[in-house]
């Protein structure tokens, strides 16, 4: 390894997050600390809590429901990140591939507050308690997602603990101002 190889290094180390382990938390946060998963949780959790309401709908369609429509948001982000890539003069293969690799989080945002779910289908718990687990499980990923945010960048233990419950905070009054309008 010669000095530049070392300052190259350096250098990209210090644009990237500040993460304390290896390939797996390079993942995470690739594929977790994104707009699209934040943004998918926020919609995703509002869209169960609205589509719950129907007092004739049982778990499994809600859960299809549900996924059915982040798809759609999915589709619709990968069509606009691509037409904009594309405008932009890139070739159509490549901003296609980084545009599903980019919204992938939308997808992703569904699969853990789902769980609860797909417990209710099995008849092991009412929708109302499984709204409640999705609810839950969607707070969680929020506040996990906002946690790694914070030691990532290093911050002292009592900014991520405040900032977490901050940003917890708001992901509830955003759900919230989304079920409304919805």
């Amino acid at each position: 390894m010669t000095a530049s190889d070392l300052g190259e290094s350096a250098a990209s180390d210090a644009e990237r997050p500040a993460a304390r382990s290896g390939w797996a938390a390079r993942l995470f946060a690739d594929r977790s600390i994104s707009t699209e998963w934040v943004y998918g949780t926020i919609v995703y959790l509002a869209l169960i809590l609205s589509i719950s309401e129907d007092d004739d709908i049982d778990p499994g369609q809600v859960l299809f429901f549900g996924f059915v429509t982040m798809v759609v948001f999915f589709l619709a982000h990968v069509y606009a990140h691509t037409i904009a890539a594309y405008s932009r003069g890139r070739q159509v293969e490549r901003p296609f591939r980084a545009a599903v690799r980019h919204s992938v989080g939308l997808l992703l945002a569904t699969v853990v507050p789902s769980i609860p779910l797909i417990v209710a289908i099995t008849g092991a718990i009412t929708l109302d308690q499984a709204v409640d687990g999705v609810s839950l499980l969607g707070l969680l990923v929020l506040a996990a997602t906002s946690l790694w945010a914070f030691v990532s960048r290093r911050a002292p233990w009592w900014a991520c603990i405040l900032g977490t419950l901050a940003a917890v905070a708001l992901g509830m009054i955003v759900v919230l101002l989304d079920y409304i309008v919805h």
